[in-house]
């Protein structure tokens, strides 16, 4: 019994280590794509003419 108490806390901890490193790595590659970053030409017309 302990023992499979030990490692369900183990698988637990794996899962929630595997979680807290992709989720983040996730929301910058879709926070990227989502928003790219505005191009400085369109922001500063004037040095343009």
């Amino acid at each position: 019994m302990a023992y499979s108490t030990v490692q369900r806390v183990a698988l637990a901890s794996g899962l929630v280590l595997a979680v807290s490193l992709l989720l983040p790595k996730a929301f910058l590659s879709r926070g990227k794509r989502q928003e790219p970053p505005p191009a400085p030409e369109e922001t500063s017309p004037d040095d343009s003419n």
